[in-house]
């Protein structure tokens, strides 16, 4: 293998670890977490279940940012801690976050350019854990 080849891949893999390492690689999706509201940034479908459309944006790798110590549906989070939805769609602890940086910073901070923004009250989240749990379970 040529050194020059050689030198690409070594470089791609730091560039990768560094950004895993920094929280802010691999996140399709970040949900921001307000007191009344949460803001959901990136990319999201939606799938109807019963007669609504649920965001099926619950899932692995995806970030969540409370502004509030506050319950998501099924989870809970302390004010300034971003959080990593695991394999098993149960919040892990990532890290901190600037929480006076505004709602479009941390955007381009952890997810970049979205292609989808919405806003989500608690009921649109627990549908959307629910959505996550259940495809979950089916593969089990």
């Amino acid at each position: 293998m040529p050194i020059a080849v050689l030198r690409r891949c070594l470089w791609g893999a730091v560039v990768l670890c560094a950004s895993v390492a920094c929280g802010g690689g691999g996140a399709n999706t970040l949900f921001i977490v307000e007191a009344e509201r949460v803001r959901v940034e990136g990319q999201a479908t939606f799938t109807r279940v019963g007669g609504e459309f649920v965001a099926d944006v619950w899932l692995p790798g995806n970030l969540v940012l409370f502004r509030v110590d506050r319950n998501l549906g099924r989870e809970r989070g302390k004010a300034g801690t971003s959080y990593r939805i695991g394999a098993d769609l149960k919040l892990e602890e990532a890290g901190k976050f600037d929480r006076t940086k505004t709602n479009d910073e941390l955007v381009a901070e952890f997810v970049g350019e979205p292609s989808a923004t919405f806003t989500s009250n608690a009921r649109g989240i627990e549908l959307a854990q629910d959505l996550a749990y259940s495809r979950s379970n089916a593969r089990k």
